[in-house]
């Protein structure tokens, strides 16, 4: 049985987009044909965040809610929820810079999500390594990789990054509260090391050093 509010009808409103609530874990963690399906259209390339029931939540706008999504999870029997809608300006979201941050630490994850989205990026953030090891993300501007995380260490993911068509130019920034390993990073093919604690300022400049590369 699905779970759903009442769905309003999407067709006319241009810039609304709608979250929903994933909730087969499994089905997103062994990155199936449909987990990628959802990532890709999802507007955060993914989920925004796990919830703390192991519930997914993903946002998409409204056309692509109504015509593909919501018969993808209906079909494939995956259990969902909308939670609610929300206005986007569909422009503005297509020309936002998109950041993928790696960072186990929750404190220092929220500061970075909340700083880099203030500056106007669009950040996808996760607690591990294991989603880029597993695709599960479309296209990135940038990655920032803490270099110890639970699961895959962060050079071991600059690493496959590297090695990868769609993502071996794509700058890498890692981040660590180890001291003089910015050599060991640079060798694994990182474009730039920064050292915890730092100015959140100097990240920016940093980021946005690399954004104006992309772009040109």
């Amino acid at each position: 049985m699905h779970l759903y509010a009442t769905t309003p009808d999407l067709s006319a409103v241009d810039q609304a987009a709608v979250e929903v609530e994933v909730w087969e874990g499994n089905l997103l963690r062994n990155r199936t044909n449909i987990a990628k399906t959802l990532c890709t259209y999802s507007l955060d390339n993914g989920p925004s965040h796990e919830t703390d029931e192991g519930k997914f939540l993903f946002r998409f706008t409204a056309f692509d809610w109504s015509k593909k999504i919501e018969e993808l999870l209906t079909r494939s029997n995956i259990h969902y929820s909308m939670v609610r809608m929300i206005e986007i300006n569909p422009l503005q979201q297509l020309l936002k810079k998109k950041i993928f941050v790696a960072e186990d630490d929750p404190d220092i994850a929220y500061c970075l999500v909340s700083v880099l989205e203030e500056a106007g990026y669009h950040v996808k953030l996760a607690s591990s390594g294991k989603p880029i090891i597993e695709g599960n993300f479309s296209w990135v501007d940038l990655f920032i990789l803490d270099k110890r995380m639970p699961d895959v260490d962060g050079l071991e993911i600059c690493r496959y990054l590297r090695a990868q068509a769609a993502t071996k130019d794509t700058p890498v920034i890692m981040i660590s509260c180890e001291t003089r390993k910015s050599n060991e990073a640079l060798a694994a093919g990182a474009n730039d090391y920064i050292e915890k604690p730092f100015h959140i300022h100097y990240l920016l400049n940093v980021v946005s050093t690399y954004m104006r590369k992309t772009t040109k």
